[in-house]
């Protein structure tokens, strides 16, 4: 079973890092952090199987709104705060949550949701 676990792990990094390396960008750190997080054993605070995304940076334009599917906001337990924006393409963008403009992307979102 151990090996089995391995070696999955092995294939699925590889996967992830191939696909990272062709289209990596500050960006982009999200994705790929969440995707690699999923690697990890379970055993965090409050949920154990929900990975914790981090943003390393933020874009630095806003993204068109259109483009703009749905919205989460990092783990308190990063270092600095941040909104994944998520992409019609599936693309997951760190932005800044004190931005103007992904604050009236979190708005228009909440206002939809409901």
């Amino acid at each position: 079973m151990n090996i089995l676990t391995a070696t999955l792990a092995v294939l699925l990094l590889g996967t992830i890092c191939s696909l990272a390396e062709a289209d990596l960008d500050d960006s982009n750190i999200a994705a790929l952090s969440q995707k690699l997080d999923m690697l990890s054993f379970p055993g965090r605070e409050s949920h154990p199987y929900i990975p914790h995304v981090c943003c390393v940076s933020y874009v630095q334009r806003p993204i068109p709104r259109n483009t703009i599917t749905a919205t989460y906001r990092t783990s308190s337990h990063c270092p600095k705060p941040g909104v994944i924006l998520v992409t019609k393409k599936g693309k997951e963008l760190c932005a800044n949550p004190n931005a103007r403009w992904v604050q009236t992307y979190l708005k228009d979102l909440e206002i939809l949701e409901h």
